[in-house]
């Protein structure tokens, strides 16, 4: 499949496919678009990319300051869109099958312990510190920390 009208097809029968909300089928037919605009520019062809390819679009979606969360959100829905023309039998191979997905590490934030928002709470003097004290509780505290009774 060579023609680019067919591969613009080829997205809108995933998308069809796949019954995908209103709000997710515009954030990837944006992301898809995006991949094919890369391809083109390449000078390739969608059914020929190479893992190292796949790997070389997403250092540049990093290289342009594209979020490490959104870096893997693209890879997730390319990865779905060539595991689907695989399956298709509209390319034989996928580029993302044997690729490592890239992860994201979650950024942990100190938080104030039970302990710490005790202490807050019996040194407020109103209502008003009251409240953002428990404020900080509630956006701190896990939920099984705030079932406790501060």
């Amino acid at each position: 499949m060579q023609d680019a009208d067919r591969w613009e097809d080829t997205i809108s029968h995933f998308l069809l496919t796949k019954r995908y909300g209103k709000n997710s089928v515009s954030v990837i037919e944006y992301i898809l678009h995006a991949h094919l605009r890369w391809v083109s520019q390449q000078g390739l062809e969608p059914d020929s990319i190479t893992p190292p390819q796949i790997l070389r679009y997403l250092q540049e979606l990093e290289q342009m300051g594209r979020s490490p969360n959104t870096v893997v959100h693209h890879f997730g829905t390319l990865s779905r869109y060539y595991r689907w023309l695989v399956g298709q039998e509209l390319v034989v191979v996928d580029p993302t099958a044997d690729f490592p997905s890239p992860k994201v590490s979650m950024n942990v934030r100190d938080t104030f312990s039970v302990e710490e928002l005790k202490a807050l709470w019996s040194a407020t003097a109103s209502s008003y510190e009251r409240s953002i004290v428990g404020l900080l509780g509630i956006n701190a505290l896990s939920p099984m920390m705030l079932r406790m009774r501060l």
